[in-house]
């Protein structure tokens, strides 16, 4: 009994360090980070146990047949890729016309009538955000002035314009009182 636990530890712990891969005669396991040849492979049973994989050909998902021989692998056979049908010729003058590529005239949104058409929008989405960065840069501007002028004068100051605007009262009511006497 503790054989067999022990031989099911063994058998999960070389199944994580093993790369798997499904084939047609079913999983085959092998120790490399990938398929190449000179790598041995073994054939997965359904108990998860590992077992000699049979000389023969084993196709992968992707097509690519493995050529197994005493439990290595000896060849990889790539897919065979149908080549493209030729190009049927065309004469020389047509693909000098073919290469300049022509300019395609701005149509008209002709599903919707009466809509702008995409370039026409984009122009005046142009024009907006232009505009938008022209109010911006004038309203930096005002700030960066206002900014740089005090919000109100020093309170010396303030206090030094109302006494000369006393003053100035003052020797003016004291005038107007001499000119009134006079003309009296």
């Amino acid at each position: 009994m503790k054989i067999s636990k022990i031989k099911e530890a063994l058998s999960k712990l070389i199944a994580e360090t093993y790369e798997r891969v499904s084939t047609d005669k079913g999983v085959l396991s092998y120790d490399a980070e990938e398929l190449a040849v000179g790598i041995s492979v073994s054939l997965v049973d359904e108990e998860g146990n590992e077992v000699a994989a049979e000389d023969g050909d084993y196709k992968l998902e992707d097509d690519r047949i493995l050529r197994v021989a005493e439990g290595k692998i000896a060849e990889i056979i790539e897919p065979e890729v149908e080549p493209e049908a030729p190009a049927e010729e065309t004469p020389v003058e047509e693909t000098a016309e073919e290469e300049t590529p022509a300019e395609e005239p701005e149509v008209e949104n002709p599903t919707n009538e009466g809509e702008e058409s995409e370039t026409e929008a984009v122009v005046k989405l142009r024009e907006e955000v232009n505009e938008l960065y022209s109010l911006v840069e004038a309203l930096t501007k005002r700030v960066d002035e206002l900014e740089n002028k005090p919000a109100a004068e020093p309170a010396k100051e303030e206090f030094k314009k109302a006494k000369t605007d006393k003053l100035s009262v003052s020797k003016n009511a004291h005038y107007d009182f001499l000119s009134e006497l006079n003309k009296a």
